[in-house]
């Protein structure tokens, strides 16, 4: 056995890892908004929205190499089997930064975000999201071509070009949530000393989910871009850039764990939910006559 047959195997190793610990707390994240009421915020909603792409993109990472004979993997074939998760990995990039600017909105406009209707709220976090993720879908797939590609997955399933636009595009998304994020970060420090605002609860609870995405983010595009080119790896580039996949994996498992940790009020209704219930014995009622 060499040593890429080994790191490819410790990759996978961790990415089944990931993926076991991203799907349950996914499914725990959204199983929770759902059982508790008093937790159904707008934010929360959207961090749901996130979650069930998320599991997408879970099953993504980890059927990609698994969906196809490597003799017919050619780049069209491979975009049209992992097109789901391509559209996915879209979404929840978008969802981030919607996340972060329904934050900035409730606080810098709200009597307006208060005053906005659920089915107007809805129509507008929607709308760019689909439009958004069926565009990189579409345009991707008018990319493709009949050439063997070395693995299956968003990098190699776009041409050269198209990949190297859609990273482009995926990092100018992380600079406007990390830019929105700092200027939250400026108004919630002077508001935490006058006041107890639910957006400010908010925040605090997405303050390290956000720098996780953010963190995962920029450096799995930034070495996808460094090693992207219009021809294959060689085996050490290749050995390196398999250990990409963690802070992808990374980015779609945190949400749940991240919660649980920075949020008490979240633990609470968590143990509520899921706390076994004691039984209290009932009183026989007295049916002897009174004297």
């Amino acid at each position: 056995m060499d040593g890429e047959t080994i790191n490819n195997n410790v990759v996978t190793i961790y990415k089944l890892i990931l993926f076991v610990l991203g799907i349950t707390g996914n499914l725990l994240f959204i199983h929770l908004i759902y059982k508790k009421r008093r937790l159904r915020t707008r934010s929360s909603l959207l961090q749901c929205a996130q979650c069930a792409f998320h599991i997408v993109c879970l099953f993504g990472t980890v059927l990609g190499g698994f969906m196809m004979d490597p003799s017919t993997r050619t780049r069209q074939n491979c975009f049209v089997h992992i097109s789901f998760y391509i559209f996915c990995q879209a979404a929840q990039v978008l969802i981030m930064l919607i996340i972060m600017a329904d934050i900035l909105v409730s606080v810098k406009f709200a009597i307006f975000y208060h005053n906005l209707s659920t089915w107007k709220y809805t129509l507008s976090v929607s709308i760019p999201v689909l439009i958004y993720s069926s565009f990189v879908v579409f345009y991707g797939y008018l990319t493709t071509n009949e050439e063997p590609i070395q693995a299956c997955n968003p990098l190699f399933a776009f041409s050269f070009p198209a990949s190297l636009l859609h990273k482009c595009q995926i990092l100018f998304l992380c600079f406007v949530t990390t830019a929105i994020y700092i200027i939250l970060i400026k108004m919630f420090h002077k508001m935490e000393r006058s006041q107890n605002d639910d957006s400010l609860k908010i925040m605090k609870r997405l303050q390290f989910s956000v720098i996780i995405f953010i963190f995962t983010w920029l450096v799995s595009q930034v070495v996808a871009i460094i090693f992207l080119r219009d021809g294959a790896m060689v085996k050490t580039e290749r050995m390196i850039f398999a250990h990409n996949s963690v802070f992808i994996a990374l980015s779609y498992s945190n949400t749940f764990y991240v919660t649980m940790w920075k949020s008490e009020e979240y633990r609470k209704q968590f143990l509520n939910v899921w706390r076994s219930k004691k039984t209290v014995p009932t009183q026989r009622p007295n049916t002897l006559p009174s004297v």
